[in-house]
């Protein structure tokens, strides 16, 4: 090595001051900006983006009716992970190349141990967070219309309503921490600030869709009731009338003579057996109840 450091030397290259405009001009490879840079607007635009189209595809419904809202949803859900990677990627790079803080160092000698732990503790909160939900719960899907049936209440919601932004900002703080770099707080920051911004998109948002789908619920079961089916009367069959029945299914304008002249009519069995076996029915004697006389 020393022998290729002394003949790059004799044509005038210094290899250590190449080996130094290699590094500084890898850090500005992202369409001509430093990475700190570049790290800082995906940070900002992650959120613009998917909060921009999510509600594009809530008032024109222009992804569902192009490809349908389950393949709409995954669409924008490969767009946000894809993007989720490109931040991540220029948030590292950022850090590789930006100074140490050597303060931070000697005030926390564990700093490498807690921002292991915040990381993790960070990627608990987001990882089981995206199992609770599915994709399309945790890629917008509400947005499409593919409502989840009950909110859901168990690990991390019962911690924290939004356990991924937090889970997320505490993994960018534990990295920043990790490296013992200031830029990554600055960026941590940018990240806190730019998942606040976005809840106060997000939420009045959700909170209506959900709205409106508890108030269709409860007209829908008034719509689908259907009406109380009458049996035409044509349709039930007559059972055999009574004595008894025929006096009590009499109009309610049959007259009290009409009724009782009903009555007599039809023999009764106590008059049944006062018959003799020679008489007929018609020769019955008919038993009436004496008038009161005015």
């Amino acid at each position: 090595m020393d022998s290729v450091t002394r003949l790059l030397a004799t044509y005038g290259i210094d290899l250590d001051h190449l080996s130094s405009l290699v590094i500084k001009s890898r850090s500005q490879t992202v369409f001509g900006l430093e990475y700190s840079t570049a790290a800082a607007l995906m940070i900002a635009f992650n959120p613009i983006y998917w909060n921009s189209v999510a509600q594009l595809e809530y008032r024109t419904h222009s992804l569902s009716k192009a490809v349908g809202p389950y393949a709409g949803c995954y669409l924008l859900a490969i767009s946000i992970f894809a993007l989720g990677l490109v931040r991540d990627h220029l948030f590292h790079e950022a850090l590789r190349y930006a100074p140490v803080s050597a303060g931070l160092i000697k005030t926390i000698p564990i700093h490498r141990e807690l921002g292991a732990l915040l990381f993790f503790a960070g990627n608990a909160l987001v990882l089981p967070s995206m199992f609770a939900l599915g994709i399309t719960g945790t890629y917008l899907g509400d947005y499409f219309g593919i409502l989840m049936d009950a909110r859901v209440t168990s690990y991390p919601f019962n911690v924290t309503d939004n356990p991924m932004y937090w889970g997320s900002t505490l993994a960018f703080l534990g990295t920043a921490l990790y490296y013992a770099k200031p830029l990554g707080f600055a960026l941590t920051a940018e990240v806190f600030v730019m998942y606040v911004l976005a809840l106060r998109f997000e939420e009045p948002y959700t909170a209506a869709i959900y709205a409106a789908k508890d108030k269709k619920k409860r007209i829908a079961p008034k719509s689908r009731s259907s009406p109380r089916k009458v049996t035409p009367a044509a349709a039930i069959a007559p059972s055999p009338a009574t004595d008894d029945d025929a006096a009590s299914d009499l109009p309610s304008t049959t007259t009290r003579r009409s009724a009782r002249a009903t009555r007599a009519a039809t023999p009764t069995s106590t008059e049944h057996l006062l018959k003799s076996d020679g008489e007929s029915d018609s020769s019955a004697p008919i038993r009436r109840s004496p008038r009161k006389h005015k």
